[in-house]
């Protein structure tokens, strides 16, 4: 990666960028030995407006991925950085995600349900992008804890309830664990949606081990007509 880029990357320096990306476009595309590009360092250190300015600059870095096989969303992600989250969401548009470095763990349906055979693209490829270890971008939010974050994902793509990673974990299973009512009972309206969980685990075990087993934590609420 270009050492301009590297340091404005860091710093956040939008007039360092332009002056790199009038030498090249192609000096943006840069990465460093472990795969990041100047997007992911950006994001890493929260420097929303670098963000912008680099995704309307070169949109197709928001699809690389570094050697763990993240992209820049997945960072976002891990930092609980809702307002990168939202941009990418935003500006996504018709792109290609990098194929991983490292091998995925194929994303897994939920029993009984096929899943489109077209591939997915634009924003739901990069939603539906999993890492080395077959975390989507719901389950990195769940994991890290960023509650906002993962009902942004939900109401995104509701298809990222339909896979498991490479722990046999759920999205459902994962906020059944940490307690997040919230997502749960978006998760429970989305069809298709696994429960699964590790050793033949489900949601429900997950929430009894984490004692979240209160009155209709795993049920979708009654409606109030209903008797």
């Amino acid at each position: 990666m270009d050492r301009t880029l590297l340091h404005a990357a860091t710093s956040g320096d939008v007039d360092a960028l332009k002056r790199v990306a009038e030498r090249g476009a192609n000096l943006l595309d840069g990465k460093t030995p472990f795969g990041n590009t100047a997007l992911h360092i950006a994001v890493t250190f929260k420097r929303q407006q670098f963000i912008e300015d680099i995704c309307v600059r070169r949109p197709a870095l928001l699809g690389r991925r570094n050697v763990n096989g993240e992209t820049p969303l997945h960072l976002a992600e891990i930092l609980g950085s809702h307002e990168a989250v939202v941009f990418f969401l935003e500006h996504a548009g018709p792109l290609d995600v990098e194929p991983a470095a490292a091998p995925d763990v194929e994303p897994v349906a939920a029993p009984d349900v096929e899943l489109a055979v077209a591939p997915p693209t634009g924003v739901q490829a990069l939603l539906r992008a999993v890492d080395r270890y077959g975390n989507n971008t719901l389950h990195v939010a769940l994991l890290n804890g960023h509650v906002g974050v993962a009902k942004k994902l939900v109401s995104a793509d509701p298809g990222l309830a339909a896979h498991i990673n490479q722990n046999d974990e759920s999205p459902l299973y994962l906020a059944a664990m940490r307690g997040f009512l919230e997502i749960v009972q978006l998760l429970l309206v989305c069809v298709p949606c696994d429960h699964r969980g590790p050793r033949g685990q489900t949601a429900m075990h997950a929430a009894v081990s984490g004692g979240h087993q209160g009155s209709g934590f795993l049920y979708p609420q009654r409606s109030k007509t209903s008797s």
